[in-house]
């Protein structure tokens, strides 16, 4: 909606006329001597600068004819909080091919992303490019972060090493030091320098189809033994990741004890033998070893918090010998990725 702006409108407002007392409008009865009401400029500017202020509060750029028709309802849903330019973030990610990622429409054909309070309406996917897009220098095994940018009224796209600031850095959620860039999510770069296959689902979840070699970790026979205190493993994951998604596997030497997962920094004592974790502080899952001596195989999935997402990691504890064991991360939860 833009202003009136025909060859007969003002660039400037008229002086307004005393209020009179409100009514309602009528087509009235001239065989009555009822007139019928006459519109106003005072009552078309007022409606007109009214209607205006709520898509300017939206950082809407008004458009004149049938573009403009969803104008005042975007802004409306912007100021009310449905979708505040700065936390504006619709679509979802999808990898389509080894280099290449899209912020593809969840509904429609457009992608809505806010940046610096200004609030974009995309027509179409946002893509990403490692050929043409790539800040830093590509290598196996690595976290790149997805940016957009306000670059004169146009989004600008770029791929980087760069983390963005964490929530309580300088700029949560732009990139550090350049924080006209908005962290849109990320992906990783496996061992053959290509996106790791992904979907990326709702509340930030990025689960890997197939996870690489830089995802795997198998521990080793000291690794195994018994233990009395928590163990620190470091884990590969973007530095935006909040949790990390696990699975560990492999099989005991007896029937008697247990595998427990927890947080990085864990603490507390794990008791030899023990099966019950309720006895282990800090511990988030676990899995008592069933079967007998030599082949009592165990699993445990689940999802554990990340505290140091700069350094990831989680620690485990064991009550009894294994004889082997894998750590495979799954995939993550990214805190700026799409919710």
């Amino acid at each position: 909606m833009i202003k009136i702006d025909n060859a007969s409108a003002k660039a400037t407002r008229d002086a307004i006329i005393a209020a009179g007392a409100e009514g309602w409008w009528t087509i009235g009865n001239p065989g009555g001597g009822d007139p019928a009401t006459i519109i106003s400029p005072d009552f078309l500017n007022d409606l007109q600068a009214i209607l205006r202020a709520v898509i300017d509060a939206g950082s809407v750029t008004p458009t004149k004819g049938p573009g403009g028709d969803n104008d005042l309802l975007t802004a409306i849903n912007v100021v009310v909080g449905l979708g505040l330019p700065e936390g504006t973030l619709r679509g979802h990610l999808e990898i389509t091919g080894n280099g290449t990622i899209e912020l593809q429409p969840l509904h429609g054909t457009d992608v809505q992303v806010g940046i610096d309070d200004v609030f974009f309406n995309h027509a179409g996917p946002i893509v990403w490019d490692m050929a043409t897009d790539l800040d830093g220098t590509e290598a196996p095994d690595q976290p790149l972060y997805l940016y957009v940018r306000n670059n004169a009224g146009v989004l600008d796209v770029q791929i980087s090493t760069t983390a963005p600031d964490p929530p309580d850095g300088t700029k949560a959620g732009y990139k550090t030091a350049d924080v006209t860039r908005r962290n849109v999510g990320s992906v990783w770069n496996n061992g053959a320098q290509n996106f790791t296959p992904a979907q990326y689902l709702p509340g930030g979840l990025v689960i890997f189809k197939s996870p690489d070699a830089g995802l795997r970790f198998e521990l080793t026979l000291t690794d195994l033994e018994d233990k009395t205190t928590w163990s620190n493993l470091p884990i590969n994951l973007p530095a935006t990741a909040f949790a990390a998604v696990v699975n560990m596997a492999g099989r005991g030497t007896t029937a008697n004890g247990m595998v427990v997962l927890g947080i990085d920094g864990a603490t507390g004592t794990l008791t030899l033998g023990a099966t019950d974790p309720s006895i282990v502080d800090d511990a988030l899952l676990y899995c008592r070893i069933h079967g007998s001596q030599d082949s009592a195989p165990y699993a445990i999935n689940g999802e554990i918090p990340i505290t140091t997402p700069a350094t990831p990691a989680i620690s485990y504890g064991i009550t009894r010998n294994l004889f082997d064991a894998f750590f495979i991360i799954r995939g993550y939860r990214d805190i700026f990725g799409p919710r």
